[in-house]
């Protein structure tokens, strides 16, 4: 494409279509979190829409590591139709806790909340 020959136009668009569905294993990740009871109100309220969340998200692979951070635990489910695969990287090869399996969700994905329970442990 980069030199005008454009006998290669007919395969691109297969071409991209495989890029982007790129099955990927389906995927729960966790993300612990502080939230007053007011945050809490508003996710409540928010149950059903979409949210983004705005700034790169860590997050872990293992519920027990994202347990031991704070009141509020967020799981995630990734569909394994690719969409996600672009924009999660996993970091662990390059964090001194390898064992929190962490991977990075970019800024600005796209996730629905399903419900909110409450736990009195907290």
């Amino acid at each position: 494409m980069r030199n005008e020959d454009l006998s290669k136009v007919d395969t691109v668009g297969a071409y991209c279509n495989l890029l982007y569905s790129n099955d990927a294993p389906e995927l729960t990740l966790y993300h612990g979190c502080t939230l007053t009871n007011e945050m809490i109100e508003d996710h409540k309220r928010t149950v059903g829409k979409q949210i983004d969340w705005l700034s790169f998200t860590s997050t872990s692979k293992s519920r027990q590591q994202a347990d031991q951070f704070e009141n509020t635990l967020f799981i995630i489910h990734l569909s394994g139709d690719g969409y996600y695969s672009g924009h999660q990287k996993g970091i662990s090869s390059l964090s001194n806790y390898p064992q929190e399996e962490e991977l990075l969700l970019q800024p600005g994905v796209p996730l629905y909340l399903d419900k909110v329970d409450y736990n009195d442990n907290y």
